[in-house]
């Protein structure tokens, strides 16, 4: 097992009944913010009702703030918002990336803030949704990328039915596949890839979902997308994310869970975190996620060494994972950490913020 030590539990109680899907960012002042999606009431599911709040620390990340609520569903005349991405923006901001879901029909859009003093204050959310875009499609946390180049991109799982025009060939109708969603201006315009990812095998009931880039190279991309082929799949793109090759395999063995990847902006190293061959994998199940895991990996994301076990509670689901490196040798991680059976999507009661020993 990793040398990892629990910092703080969010549990649900009578009020709130699920947090889950957080993002971390470092403020200029030496402050961490950590967002997450609480949940109200008693029901758990992605279309329940939910908002965005934040807590902060001042000690790196040994004591945290009350959570205060960013942005309330309400305010948008729906009953949930969540997928939250905190990333510092290419001109010094702060840029804020989550989903609305209108319901009933899982009509999600994609809304975008900023701000300019810290996460004091958001601008207006804008709906930044491709055009061509429509109905159900998942976007993850923690999710949205800065690149080298300036640009800002995030990608996204299109389930069937979602492109209303365009190219739909190739098999890919009414299964789910990969895009990206891109700005080379801060955040205030934005544009989709021309290319999909599809998945290039037949059985499956996901598809591609939701996926994790990183910059491999300049201008040059991977995704990591779940499956339910027992591997995480993998796209690269050279050309900035508008076109994405075939996915294939990646070493990594995985259920149908989302991977992170997360850089130590003290050494340059880089470092994946997922739920490694599942005890359950071969039942298909992508509720039980556990064991979770950390490895160093390379640059390219082709291989991976000194694997160590986060937690491995087989009777526990870890999912959704967010990361800071709080030191060289240290990284603060928040992921679900619920009870993943008997309780039906029980995985999603509760969020975990941990300090590992690097």
């Amino acid at each position: 097992m990793s040398e990892a030590r629990i910092i703080r539990k969010y549990t649900a109680d009578g009020e709130y009944c699920r947090y889950s899907e957080g993002s971390f960012i470092r403020l200029t002042d030496g402050r961490i913010m950590f967002a997450v999606t609480r949940f109200k009431g008693t029901r758990a599911n992605d279309n329940a009702p939910a908002d965005l709040v934040a807590a902060f620390s001042a000690d790196g990340g040994e004591s945290w703030s009350d959570l205060s609520v960013i942005f309330s569903a309400a305010d948008f005349g729906v009953a949930n918002i969540m997928s939250i991405s905190l990333e510092r923006l290419p001109d010094g901001e702060i840029g804020l990336l989550f989903l609305k879901k209108l319901v009933p029909g899982w009509d999600n859009r994609i809304m975008f803030s900023r701000s300019a003093d810290e996460g004091s204050t958001w601008s207006v959310p804008e709906d930044i949704t491709p055009a061509q875009y429509a109905g159900k499609f998942g976007v993850n946390n923690s999710r949205l990328v800065s690149l080298s180049t300036g640009r800002i991109i995030f990608p996204l799982s299109l389930h069937g039915g979602t492109i209303k025009t365009g190219p739909l060939r190739y098999g890919c109708t009414g299964v789910t596949m990969g895009a990206a969603v891109y700005s080379d201006d801060c955040g205030r315009t934005w544009k989709k890839s021309r290319g999909y990812a599809c998945p290039p095998f037949c059985g499956t009931k996901a598809g591609i979902q939701e996926g994790c880039i990183r910059e491999i190279g300049p201008g040059v991309l991977k995704v990591l997308w779940r499956t339910d082929m027992m591997y995480q799949y993998q796209s690269v793109s050279v050309d900035g994310g508008e076109s994405w090759s075939v996915p294939s395999p990646s070493c990594f063995t995985s259920p149908c869970s989302p991977m992170a990847f997360f850089k130590n902006e003290f050494t340059g190293r880089q470092y994946a975190v997922w739920n490694p061959a599942p005890y359950d994998n071969l039942r298909g199940s992508s509720q039980l996620r556990t064991p979770l895991a950390i490895a160093e990996t390379d640059r390219s994301l082709n291989t991976f060494w000194d694997m160590r076990l986060i937690e491995d509670d087989p009777d526990r689901s870890y999912a959704y994972p967010a990361a800071l490196f709080t030191a060289e040798d240290e990284l603060l991680l928040a992921y679900t950490s619920g009870i993943a059976r008997p309780v039906p999507r029980g995985s999603w009661s509760e969020m975990t913020i941990s300090k590992i020993r690097i």
